[in-house]
């Protein structure tokens, strides 16, 4: 399942990232690498926004688990959210169906957030390095 306050210490992450000016975002960014389990890739390039790869471990073991079976088991899609300019930023969020939990008065799986990218960029070669 997901780790609800792996979850909220994302949302933090983001609103960090988006309340703040470019020259804050490229001193703190490398801090939030050492300082916080979840942001797994920070992406610096000349001139360019940094980009942020926030998840925690459970939820890429469920993505694993859910999006990648074998063909013989269920599975589900793995499907990407685009929020285009929260505040400086784009948010890009990954999200699936957790195929062990059923809600029973939906009839149907709850779908649950993945890896979220934070990126200052809307081009297909920062999408390429997000979904690899």
């Amino acid at each position: 399942m997901l780790n609800q306050g792996s979850n909220k210490s994302q949302e933090q992450v983001v609103m960090w990232f988006t309340n703040k000016s470019f020259a804050d975002q490229i001193t703190g960014v490398k801090n939030l690498q050492n300082s916080l389990p979840f942001v797994k890739a920070v992406v610096r390039q000349h001139a360019k926004v940094p980009c942020i790869i926030l998840y925690d471990d459970q939820q890429m073991q469920d993505i694993l688990r859910f999006c990648c079976p074998p063909v013989t088991c269920r599975s589900t899609v793995l499907s990407f959210d685009k929020t285009f300019n929260l505040g400086q930023a784009n948010v890009t969020l990954a999200v699936y169906k957790n195929l062990s939990v059923y809600r029973r008065t939906k009839n149907k799986h709850p779908v649950f957030c993945g890896h979220m990218f934070l990126h200052g960029e809307s081009n297909v070669t920062f999408l390429r390095f997000f979904i690899t």
